[in-house]
């Protein structure tokens, strides 16, 4: 009886072992392409969320154009407030000249009073 009994689990044993090889062997494929298509999809998702080399430079240049458009803005409101600075001081020693002979003919008028 024990042989029967061996016997017996050597053939299902046998039986078991060749359908899992078979299955395994019809599925591998069908697996295969399953998981690739599983990781290109994942590898896609990973390589949206990194930046392009075009991507990054495109946005440097961005910033750089937008550096130099507000220097550019800086440089001509500082020129403007310099003529306006040059303009002021040349009115300044205008007045400056103006004073100066406001007050010689007022001590020349002064001085032709006191003559009489």
């Amino acid at each position: 009886m024990k042989e029967e009994r061996t016997e017996w689990l050597r053939k299902w044993a046998t039986l078991v072992v060749s359908t899992v090889a078979l299955l395994v062997a019809c599925l591998r494929e069908p697996l295969t392409l399953t998981l690739k298509a599983t990781v290109q999809g994942m590898i896609r998702e990973e390589l949206v969320r990194y930046e392009t080399v075009a991507a990054s430079d495109a946005r440097w240049q961005k910033q750089q154009e937008a550096t130099a458009d507000a220097v550019k803005r800086l440089e001509r409101e500082l020129s403007a407030l310099r003529d306006i600075s040059t303009a002021g001081d040349a009115q300044g020693k205008l007045m400056m000249e103006v004073s100066k002979r406001l007050s010689s003919l007022e001590m020349k008028l002064e001085a032709l009073k006191r003559e009489p």
